[in-house]
């Protein structure tokens, strides 16, 4: 399963698909889905 293929993909995760992941949970992708968020802001 491929979530990123190309760097701007990771602007488009299905972060429900990445919740379900043996690892990840809600407070892992609530940290990755601030993360991204945060890089999307540009000074």
């Amino acid at each position: 399963m491929k979530f990123i293929r190309l760097p701007f993909d990771i602007f488009k995760l299905d972060f429900n698909k990445i919740e379900n992941l043996d690892g990840w949970g809600k407070q892992s992708t609530a940290n990755l889905r601030y993360s991204i968020e945060q890089k999307k802001k540009f000074p």
